[in-house]
């Protein structure tokens, strides 16, 4: 393409040596985490699901619903649709732990 337009190829088409291989440390990744807090989801006791996400070890509360709420469902779906590795699933009610559970999920450490 760019012989076709008289100019020279840049540096990076011939770079073939900064293959990225995830199992290597270094490298550049981003990820953006959003919380979604439904109507009622910020009550003192309102039900929150975490996830302990592989690329960082930490916990982010990624969904705040209404007292009462069953998680199961909402965990299937939100998992379904994740593309980071997640290592754990935590769902509080208010500030009790009332579930916690590993996921085995590609990409995340054994």
């Amino acid at each position: 393409m760019y012989s076709r337009a008289g100019k020279a190829d840049p540096k990076w088409v011939e770079d073939d040596e900064d293959i990225y291989d995830p199992r290597r440390s270094g490298g550049f990744s981003a990820y953006a985490i959003a919380t979604v807090t439904t109507a009622g989801g910020d009550a003192p006791d309102a039900v929150r699901i975490a996830f302990v996400f592989a690329v960082d070890g930490k916990e982010h509360v990624v969904r705040a619903e209404p007292p009462g709420t069953d998680p199961e469902p909402l965990i299937e779906q939100i998992l379904a649709g994740m593309n980071m590795p997640v290592l754990a699933v935590r769902v509080y009610q208010g500030d009790e732990l009332i579930k916690e559970d590993s996921v085995n999920m590609r990409g995340a450490p054994l």
